[in-house]
């Protein structure tokens, strides 16, 4: 059985304003960690800086080591919140991909089609690849988040907080380039409905 047009333009536009949407996020959500990760650098420093110096006050002069504990707390309140955010934005993205893979399945199951729809099921891989980067980049940097607490902070666990902060050059160009090849396949995320007589 084959769709019914009006059917067919429902799914297709469905999945054209999901796949809209998904890209703008992943694309704000990329953009928002790059102009973040000098800030949260600078601060993952300073954080390690502060604790240094607490340590050399400790039991010498309690007021200043007290004064740079509650320094050290307020920056990784800062480094927590954005990772949070980050993390916020991340499920949000995950959200929007389940919906456009679910819908995707559905137009399938009524299409009553085994048949490949090539652009939606390249869409589809790319979107859960970039999820997959996205939130293994995003458990790493909340593990490596927790380890910046003033009482246990190291100093490579601020370095590995910076490298954490990098997207491999590699899936960040994958990511860009689907984003880009997304906006370009919205207009044909389904191919034309074939009508038969």
């Amino acid at each position: 059985m084959q769709l019914q047009p009006h059917r067919y333009e429902h799914y297709k536009t469905l999945l054209r304003d999901l796949l809209q949407s998904v890209t703008t996020l992943i694309r704000n959500y990329v953009n928002t960690l790059k102009s973040q990760t000098p800030n949260l650098i600078t601060q993952a420093n300073r954080l390690w800086e502060l604790r240094q110096r607490q340590r050399l006050v400790m039991g010498v002069e309690t007021t200043a080591a007290n004064n740079l504990l509650t320094a050290s707390n307020a920056v990784y309140q800062q480094i927590y919140q954005a990772i949070e955010s980050l993390l916020e934005a991340l499920d949000e993205i995950a959200k929007h991909i389940e919906d456009f893979e679910r819908i995707s399945n559905e137009l399938r199951e009524e299409a009553q089609q085994n048949c490949e729809l090539p652009t939606l099921s390249h869409c589809t891989g790319w979107l859960l690849q970039t999820l997959s980067v996205l939130q293994t980049q995003a458990k790493y940097l909340e593990l490596h988040t927790r380890s910046l607490h003033p009482a246990a902070i190291e100093s490579t666990t601020a370095k590995q907080l910076q490298k954490d902060l990098q997207l491999v050059k590699e899936y960040e160009l994958n990511i860009c380039m689907g984003i880009a090849k997304a906006e370009r396949q919205q207009l044909d995320i389904l191919p034309p409905l074939a009508i038969t007589i």
